[in-house]
C-alpha cells in the first residue's frame, strides 16, 4: 500500500520490478493499491513530488510486472474536488500565503468536501484528483465481479 509516495521516487519503475521481483517469490496472492496525483494536481500542489501520473504514465508501472496479475486503474476525485482544493488550499497557502483554510472554516470545509465528493461521483471528469491503482497478483479467483 502507497499513499503519496510514488510521485517522489525517482525511479518509479524500478520499485515496480523490486516489488514483482519479491511477490514472484513469495508465490502467494497479494494486492498492491497504490495511490498518486493526477496531472491536474501539479496545479493543486505546487512543489511537490517530481511527478504527476496519467492513465499513460501509470501504464509504465505495469510494464514492470511479470507473472499472473491484473491491473485495474480508478480514478478519485474531479472537477469539484478540485475546485474545493485550490479555493481552500492552494490558493491560500501558496497563492496568498494564509493558513489553509481547512483548518480555519473545517465545518463548511466538511460540508463542501461531502458535496464536491458526490457531485464528482455523478458526474466523473477526465481530470481526477488522484488516481488508485490496484493490482492482484497470483490469484486464484478475481476480486473483480
Amino acid at each position: 500500500m502507497s499513499q503519496s509516495a510514488l510521485e517522489h521516487i525517482e525511479e518509479d519503475v524500478g520499485i515496480f520490478t523490486e516489488i514483482n521481483e519479491y511477490i514472484e517469490s513469495f508465490g502467494r496472492p497479494v494486492l498492491q493499491v497504490h495511490l498518486f496525483p493526477s496531472q491536474v494536481c501539479h496545479s493543486l500542489y505546487p512543489w511537490h513530488g517530481i511527478r504527476q501520473y496519467t492513465p499513460r504514465t501509470a501504464s509504465k508501472l505495469l510494464h514492470a510486472l511479470a507473472g499472473e496479475f491484473y491491473a485495474i486503474l480508478f480514478t478519485l476525485g474531479g472537477k469539484a474536488c478540485n475546485t474545493l482544493h485550490y479555493n481552500y488550499i492552494t490558493k491560500p497557502f501558496f497563492r496568498e500565503q494564509r493558513d489553509d483554510l481547512r483548518y480555519v472554516k473545517p465545518d463548511e470545509y466538511a460540508r463542501e468536501l461531502e458535496a464536491a465528493v458526490l457531485e464528482d461521483m455523478q458526474a466523473p471528469s477526465g481530470d481526477p484528483s488522484f488516481y488508485a491503482l490496484v493490482i492482484h497478483h497470483n490469484f486464484t479467483a478475481s476480486i473483480v465481479t
